[in-house]
């Protein structure tokens, strides 16, 4: 599947959120939640575990039967998170944890779609790190700094992996 079309997967699976954004988005206590549904164009079954506010999403998608190369993450601060650039630095890390700084993709799918998002084994590390959080992910690119509650997120990110056949 092209990233383009797998960006787009997430895109509809997460009904990514248009708001603006501070510096730093403190999203205690919104909880993880798994869902699936069929792409009425390709009859594929697709799953996300996704934590959303109302200015944020994390969301990490995959395609049942597809490989770990072609699961998704997709992290976006709200509509200031936009870039001109392709590939970004951004850097994460649960609980108490090494920080991580990696290049992550700009999410450019469409006009309205915004924030950063990586394909396979960088997207499924990330996935099994939150999934082992026990307090909180933490999560920064160059518009800002997420902060999200880890409660729930194992459950939902491995009814996905689960889900997709993707073994932990």
């Amino acid at each position: 599947m092209k990233r383009s079309t797998q960006f787009a997967t997430v895109v509809l699976l997460a009904g990514v959120a248009q708001v603006s954004l501070a510096s730093e988005s403190l999203a205690q206590n919104i909880p993880w939640r798994f869902s699936s549904e069929i792409d009425p164009l390709t009859d594929k079954a697709g799953g996300s575990a996704t934590a959303a506010t109302k200015i944020s999403i994390v969301d990490f998608s995959c395609v049942k039967g597809e490989p770990i190369g072609e699961f998704l993450v997709l992290v976006d601060l709200g509509d200031t998170d936009v870039y001109s650039k392709d590939e970004l630095e951004v850097a994460w890390r649960t609980d108490n944890n090494a920080v991580r700084n990696e290049i992550w993709e700009a999410n450019k799918v469409s006009v309205d779609s915004v924030g950063v998002g990586v394909l396979g084994q960088k997207a499924f590390d990330f996935a099994l790190a939150v999934a082992g959080a026990q307090n909180r992910i933490v999560f920064r690119n160059p518009n800002g700094t997420l902060v999200y509650d880890a409660k729930g997120s194992t459950k939902a990110i491995s009814q996905l992996l689960e889900f997709c056949g993707l073994k932990q």
